[in-house]
């Protein structure tokens, strides 16, 4: 698989065994920045115990951990075993669920599956927090593998998907991957396994949010959809005015009658 990577849509095609190359510009080598008991999850997940893994194949310019989640160098050598032991351990000491995130973790989807191979029988979810920007020949295997998908539906628009996180043709990638998410986890499943979020933007309520919500009324009725409102403007966001700064209460009472609307 990292021989020729297409396990995104960028479909690079590189040799990644050869060192770092394509858009994520990461080898066949993970790296992880964080390893931490984490606390900001839904109420069910946590205490979650979340592995941050270096890298991305997207690039957000208000990324909250953009300097290390889009380094694909940065961080510490990955070792699945290592990795699976600690799991276990924090899971003992009290995790409710194992969160494996970035940058975006999918990019190094073959270590992925030897850490979830080594971690079954677990008896907390195993959850993959994705961009869900993958290939479909990509994204079965990691639907199968993991308990819980937590994806980020990111912008309603593939104008505001290219100039603020960097690639086009978002769009329609997403919505293929989140109705064969959906209707895969309602097979293997009998739970809420599948979870869309939305970052609220400031200036993006009408051209994001909206469009994002109305879509998943229309298409995903039946998943869960969260509107989080807690932007921050980080990382390269100061270089964009629009982004540039946290929302306003009237643009957050907009998106709660924005999702009034479509319940």
């Amino acid at each position: 698989m990292y021989q020729h990577c297409t396990i995104c849509e960028h479909r690079c095609g590189v040799d990644r065994t050869q060192g770092p190359a394509g858009v994520c510009a990461a080898s066949s080598k993970p790296r992880v920045f964080c390893e931490v008991m984490e606390y900001g999850e839904e109420p069910e997940f946590v205490p979650a115990y979340a592995v941050s893994f270096s890298g991305c194949n997207l690039r957000c310019v208000f990324c909250v951990t953009g300097e290390e989640s889009q380094d694909a160098s940065a961080g510490e050598a990955a070792n699945a075993a290592a990795i699976a032991r600690r799991v276990r351990r924090a899971v003992a000491e009290g995790a409710r669920s194992a969160f494996f995130l970035g940058g975006e973790p999918t990019i190094h989807l073959p270590f992925l599956l030897d850490v979830a191979s080594r971690l079954t029988g677990l008896s907390v979810p195993l959850v993959l927090k994705t961009n869900l920007y993958l290939t479909v020949e990509a994204l079965l295997p990691a639907i199968l593998a993991f308990d819980v998908i937590v994806a980020d539906f990111k912008f309603g628009n593939d104008a505001c998907a290219e100039r603020l996180g960097g690639f086009g043709d978002y769009v329609w990638v997403l919505q293929r991957n989140l109705l064969l998410a959906a209707a895969r986890r309602r097979v293997v499943a009998g739970r809420a396994s599948l979870l869309v979020r939305h970052l609220l933007m400031p200036g993006h309520v009408d051209c994001c949010l909206r469009p994002v919500a109305e879509w998943m009324r229309s298409e995903l009725p039946e998943a869960e959809f969260h509107v989080r409102d807690h932007y921050v403007p980080a990382f390269r966001a100061p270089s964009f005015p629009d982004v540039a700064r946290t929302t306003t209460e009237e643009e957050s009472e907009a998106a709660r009658s924005v999702m009034e609307g479509v319940r």
